[in-house]
């Protein structure tokens, strides 16, 4: 069951309902309401990690409490303003890289990340577009990586869940694990 496109949002001129939620989020450097798609990453401490969609970096910031020294992530937004805002938030963080762009264009290294996560992003890719992003983050994936995925579910913002499987398999990726209710999907996927 295909769905029209979410309303576009221009996130270089976000609206107010998204400022706001952003704010939310960063309540507690993000630990308090990134906490479960954190503690479903299991990391070790030491992963290379990509923020594919960071926004303004509360998922980042967050992250970064389970990393060590070795351990680093890159966060990639196509807003301008919310890379911004995330590049304030993080200067003081070391392992933490910030980039504007289309990941697609950015010549990344493949195999090159142990964890990819994206977090309410995948809605506002256009549907035609959203195949070649998920294919680019496969190949940056390492083959023995993860990739988490956390995304809406409703018809007016988010994507259905079959339309999700789907779409990830079409990219190269099997499903290992989630969790779902009405509103909201979390998985973790692998290369296959």
């Amino acid at each position: 069951m295909n769905q029209p496109d979410a309303p576009h949002t221009d996130f270089d001129k976000p609206p107010f309902f998204f400022t706001l939620e952003e704010k939310f989020k960063n309540i507690g450097g993000g630990s308090l309401y990134y906490r479960a798609d954190i503690k479903s990453l299991d990391l070790k401490g030491s992963e290379n990690i990509l923020d594919f969609g960071c926004g303004g970096g509360a998922a980042v910031r967050a992250i970064t409490k389970h990393l060590n020294e070795k351990g680093h992530i890159l966060g990639v937004d196509t807003s301008g303003y919310w890379i911004n805002i995330a590049r304030q938030r993080l200067a003081q963080y070391p392992n933490v890289e910030l980039k504007t762009g289309d990941i697609r264009t950015m010549n990344l290294p493949d195999h090159s990340f142990d964890v990819i996560i994206t977090l309410n992003v995948l809605h506002h890719i256009a549907a035609e577009e959203r195949l070649s992003v998920m294919t680019v983050l496969t190949c940056l994936l390492k083959k023995d990586g993860r990739f988490y995925l956390g995304e809406r579910l409703q018809a007016s913002h988010g994507i259905p869940v079959q339309e999700l499987r789907s779409l990830l398999a079409g990219a190269g990726f099997t499903e290992t694990t989630f969790k779902m209710n009405k509103s909201k999907y979390r998985g973790i996927f692998v290369p296959q």
